[in-house]
């Protein structure tokens, strides 16, 4: 039976993408101590236990802390990556789980397409880079149209919106940081 210590070293473990000996070397003890761990045949005292974590590194509080449930996935096919239709723009978004969560997106403005009239406020920030296209960005009482390469940071408190005035579609990459509420576009 895997112990609640077992479960949170095989987490710990998978998310680094150690076999049980690496982790074993990282740690300086043995393959089998790590094996026994894993498999609820030992419980390790604390002082065994900060050496192997020691190796990772992690603390005891964050080993503690570790989301049993946690997704360990790293990879996402533009196939797994789910588009959301707002307006005549598009929004696909890939969103960490993390304690501080982040939700990287990439938004595709069609020609002639915009936010809306009204400018948009949240709260957190939005950073990013524009990839293709040309976009307008209104952020409080500054204006700037944007080119690929170009980048722009705000807080989402203030006032914002996007534009693309030009004839071909604008496409940019950005990080919100907290995510976005699953709700209409506001940011």
């Amino acid at each position: 039976m895997i112990s609640d210590v077992g479960a949170r070293m095989l987490v710990l473990r998978k998310l680094n993408g150690w076999s049980q000996r690496q982790l074993a070397k990282r740690a300086g003890v043995p393959h089998s101590a790590i094996s026994m761990i894993e498999h609820g045949q030992v419980s390790p005292s604390v002082n065994s236990l900060k050496k192997v974590l020691d190796g990772v590194p992690i603390s005891l509080a964050d080993f503690f802390a570790l989301d049993l449930n946690m997704q360990i996935r790293v990879f996402y096919k533009e196939k797994d990556i789910e588009e959301e239709g707002i307006g005549s723009m598009v929004r696909a978004a890939i969103q960490s789980k993390g304690e501080e969560p982040v939700e990287l997106v990439r938004e595709t403005y069609p020609a002639g397409s915009d936010t809306g009239d009204e400018l948009l406020v949240d709260s957190g920030e939005m950073m990013g880079y524009v990839v293709s296209g040309e976009i307008e960005v209104t952020i409080g009482g500054e204006v700037d149209k944007l080119k690929p390469g170009d980048g722009f940071y705000f807080e989402r408190r203030r006032p914002h919106r996007f534009r693309n005035l030009g004839e071909n579609p604008a496409e940019l990459i950005a990080a919100l940081l907290p995510p976005k509420a699953k709700q209409p576009y506001i940011g």
